[in-house]
């Protein structure tokens, strides 16, 4: 399932940090071939990792590299924008 912006209930869960949902889907999802779930896209090339990055959960990223490789940082969106610029972005708003 995918909201108007093609975004899936893994973007959510990168999101806001739920990696035991992360875990469920892709234990769940693999065995029906539906794995790429945590790497696709939506509409604005943000994957679920970039997601992660652009609101600062550190443990969903950490969670995407070992489950699914380190390309999965290496990620721009639509408009340019690199994961790492997302990642800088977000800590750069979070209080010291």
């Amino acid at each position: 399932a995918t909201d108007l912006h093609l975004s899936s209930l893994a973007h959510a869960a990168a999101k806001n940090g739920h990696v035991p949902v992360l875990v469920f889907l892709e234990q769940s999802l693999d065995s029906k071939g539906l794995g790429l779930l945590l790497t696709k896209a939506n509409e604005y090339g943000h994957t679920p990792a970039f997601v992660a990055a652009q609101h600062g959960q550190l443990a969903v990223l950490e969670f995407l590299v070992k489950s699914q490789g380190a390309a999965v940082l290496d990620t721009t969106s639509h408009s340019g924008r690199h994961l790492i610029d997302a990642a800088a972005a977000a800590a750069s708003n979070r209080p010291a």
